[in-house]
């Protein structure tokens, strides 16, 4: 089960933000690649859906620390487009 977001002008930082999640219904896992671009780049669609889902894809403890990866655990298939759109809306 997948989900994704692009996201209009954040603070400073990035000018879009794009999000994908990827649930694992094996582990009830829910991953969530998270990219941006900075202000002076252009926003293309379809390059921040491809690194996003990248992202989403597998587990990897760099990209946890760089923040461009969340992941939680013990999500249950019902509740996963809820906390995608929830822990996102956070950001």
């Amino acid at each position: 089960m997948n989900f994704l977001k692009h996201q209009p002008v954040h603070a400073n930082k990035h000018t879009r933000r794009t999000f994908a999640g990827n649930y694992n219904e094996e582990n009830n896992k829910l991953i969530i690649g998270i990219t941006g671009n900075h202000k002076s780049d252009r926003f293309e669609r379809a390059i921040g859906k491809e690194i996003s889902q990248d992202r989403s894809s597998v587990e990897k403890h760099y990209l946890q620390q760089q923040g461009k990866q969340i992941i939680i655990n013990n999500v249950c298939k019902e509740d996963a487009k809820e906390i995608f759109f929830n822990t996102i809306n956070k950001l």
